[in-house]
């Protein structure tokens, strides 16, 4: 499987997603997913932002099976911006660049000028 197979986009993963255990599960009072997909909608929609995309290992699996700990931001914001577009509810554990991952940008396009910031939820 290659990395582009891994990055979803937010309506392959949200539309029709009604498991809580999908994303964020491991917060205090999990969230449902729709929330998560209101909030990284309108990150997606804001002017310094080129893409929102889910990092999905097992992005073949059955929806039911779907999980994802690490969301990737393009954008020309840095980290301290981007991490202030998290509530606090929704807020993750840390902040990486894929290549921390391990994982490099793969087939996400990275327009001059931006950075690739990754919501790692632990």
């Amino acid at each position: 499987m290659s990395l582009s197979e891994w990055l979803v986009s937010l309506e392959a993963f949200f539309e029709g997603n009604d498991d809580p255990e999908s994303i964020g599960y491991n917060l205090p009072d999990p969230p449902e997913p729709q929330e998560f997909y209101r909030l990284l909608r309108s990150i997606r929609a804001r002017p310094d932002v080129a893409d929102v995309r889910l990092y999905v290992e097992n992005a073949d699996a059955e929806d039911a099976e779907r999980r994802t700990d690490t969301i990737w931001v393009v954008t020309s914001a840095s980290v301290v911006e981007v991490a202030g577009w998290f509530p606090e509810r929704l807020a993750p554990d840390d902040w990486v660049t894929p290549d921390e991952m391990g994982s490099g940008a793969g087939s996400v396009t990275v327009p001059d000028g931006m950075n690739v910031w990754c919501a790692f939820y632990d």
